[in-house]
């Protein structure tokens, strides 16, 4: 039995589905371990998909899981879950003192049913019950939060509390389980005073940071929630005078990410939101009972949907732009309007589409077994101009800016030439921005034009603010960190060939470096693996980071290469063996030291 959508998914999606549905078959359950939004490190969290089945619940942790951390608290769990099953052990909310189970403290807390749908609406959201891996936990599983100590034993609720732990989980659980557990509402007390202070317009145009309530005098809205430069971003809830309300996260005083816009009326949305509009994967409701199921774009239908009548008529299909197309998927529809025509007039380029789209829905092929199809189909083709069509139509191809058809700078897809994606093995795929990202043609600071991804320059941007911001807490800049670490690192790097070689650093170590110089001493390592094993780098990384260190990696090989062939050296003789050196302070990143690896 495989999800009703399966077939439409992605090859990279069918892969991850089919690997959890192995795991929990063979194992009884799967612990994932993933971090807080597409942005932050703030709240890295774990928890499980299919313990419910034998158990009735399901496990959420907030805890630091990178480098040995994961397996860690897969640990812990692990051990609750056997005690479990042999009858030794009640799920209630409780304080666990049992070092069978952790030589720490544990608290848990069994979320009442609302609050466990809203803590699944926003982190393990593939528990809920239209998650695509839903299937994979009980209807009625309860949600039981689990919340650790520091090395001391210390509870977040308590101040003696150190390090990151006191905001690790959300401090609003973190008072809960205290309130519960021990009778004491102080941390409550506390958040209800200090948390959400009443915000004005000068707050705001000084650029507030941290969390508070603004009502607006001329519009009577009222915003409650998390703010970031004077502006609403993080989780919130922003009610309208009529009592409509939306609850989700928010970017730049708009709605973005995953959040449920609820009407006085009754009419509902809930799923993904960007730039202030339904886009992504939702479900609408209305006070009718009607209901559309699926895909959104600029607020309106689009992509695969279900769309459900209040008199149970049901449309389902693909949906463009608000209105419904029909059954067929759109490469079917493209494939049943172009059949028939091709000729020796019909122009290379639409007997290429043509062609691709004859392949199949979700179809991939070799560069090389595409071109061989098509010129032994149509031999009045030449090869060679077979390849330049193909070229100008494979949207990540720099190559394809030596043509007329790309001779201009701009914003790929929607031009009848943005056909074709091509992996770095040479496989084609039908050019998906969703999967692939927006690809824009650019003139590069020498006047030549390239191609790149807008995604890929948004998310290395990303990470560049990020990495400043890091420093910035700590009174680094980019020239001081690199004066501090960089030829140490570097050396470092340089005796770990092939190697990726993680560290981590305390504050008040990192401050003391900065105060008498760097010691090697301060450095605590937090994990090794090779250079260019992605699968092992991700138990440290995040994706974001993962995906740079991949295009990094590439570079720098082929950098290797062209000084290789420019030496006269066959690159293909050569081991290259960079190594890199990473450097975290709690978790947060601070430099890296690169080696090329050995003198070729």
């Amino acid at each position: 039995m495989t999800h009703p959508r399966y077939n439409d998914w992605p090859d990279d999606i069918k892969d991850y589905y089919d690997k959890i549905r192995n795991n929990i078959k063979k194992h009884g359950h799967v612990i994932q371990g993933t971090v807080d939004g597409k942005d932050a490190l703030e709240r890295p969290f774990a928890y499980t998909i299919g313990a419910s089945f034998k158990t009735g619940a399901e496990f959420l942790c907030f805890f630091p899981i990178k480098g040995k951390g994961l397996s860690i608290i897969t640990g812990i769990i692990n051990r609750i879950l056997d005690a479990v099953k042999e009858g030794n052990f009640t799920l209630s909310s409780q304080i666990i003192n049992d070092n069978h189970i952790y030589n720490l403290p544990i608290a848990m807390l069994v979320l009442e049913e609302e609050i466990k749908q809203d803590v699944e609406s926003v982190w393990p959201r593939q528990l809920e019950r239209d998650g695509f891996l839903a299937e994979f936990s009980t209807n009625d599983h309860k949600l039981i939060l689990l919340i650790c100590t520091d090395k001391n034993g210390n509870f977040p609720w308590d101040e003696k509390c150190e390090s990151y732990w006191p905001q690790l989980c959300p401090p609003p659980f973190v008072a809960m389980a205290q309130e519960q557990l021990t009778g004491d509402d102080s941390l409550l007390c506390r958040l209800e005073e200090n948390s959400f202070k009443e915000i004005n317009v000068k707050m705001l145009d000084d650029g507030y940071t941290g969390k508070g309530t603004y009502t607006d005098l001329d519009s009577a809205c009222k915003y409650v929630g998390e703010f970031k430069n004077g502006t609403f971003n993080g989780q919130g809830i922003f009610t309208l005078p009529d009592g409509s309300k939306y609850v989700g996260e928010f970017k730049d005083d708009k709605q973005n990410g995953q959040g449920t816009l609820t009407f006085i009326d009754g009419e509902n949305y809930v799923g993904e939101w960007k730039d202030g509009v339904r886009c992504g994967q939702g479900t609408w409701t209305w006070p009718d009972g009607s209901k559309y199921i699926g895909e959104f774009k600029d607020g309106l239908f689009h992509g695969q949907g279900t769309f459900t009548s209040a008199d149970g008529e049901v449309i389902k299909g693909l949906f463009e732009n608000g209105k419904y197309i029909g059954e067929d998927s759109r490469e079917d529809i493209v494939e049943k309007e172009s059949s028939n025509k091709i000729t020796e007039d019909t122009p290379i380029w639409e007997i290429i589409q043509h062609e691709f789209i004859n392949l199949g829905k979700g179809a991939s092929v070799l560069k090389k077994e595409f071109s061989n199809l098509i010129l032994s189909k149509y031999p009045h083709i030449k090869k060679g101009t077979l390849s330049a069509q193909i070229a100008i139509q494979v949207i990540n191809k720099r190559s394809r800016t030596n043509y007329n058809q790309c001779g201009k700078e701009r914003v790929c897809g929607d031009n009848k030439f943005d056909f074709l994606f091509e992996n770095d093995d040479k496989t084609l795929f039908k050019y998906d921005k969703d999967k692939h990202g927006i690809w824009e043609i650019y003139k590069r600071d020498d006047g030549k034009l390239d191609v790149r991804s807008n995604s890929i320059i948004s998310a290395e941007k990303k990470l560049v603010d990020d990495w400043k911001d890091n420093l910035a807490q700590y009174g680094l800049t980019e020239e001081s960190v690199l004066e501090l670490f960089g030829a140490d690192l570097t050396d470092l790097a340089d005796r770990q060939h092939g190697q990726v070689q993680i560290f981590d650093i305390s504050p008040i170590d990192l401050k003391q470096c900065i105060k008498d110089g760097y010691v090697s001493a301060s450095l605590t390592s937090i994990g090794k693996c090779r250079y260019g094993d992605w699968e092992a780098l991700s138990l440290f990384l995040s994706e974001e980071e993962v995906s740079y260190e991949k295009r990094e990696y590439k570079k720098f090989i082929d950098e290797l290469r062209e000084e290789c062939t420019n030496s006269g050296v066959d690159p293909a003789a050569q081991e290259f063996q960079p190594a890199l050196v990473l450097l975290f302070c709690d978790g947060k990143y601070i430099f890296t030291g690169v080696s090329r690896g050995p003198d070729l």
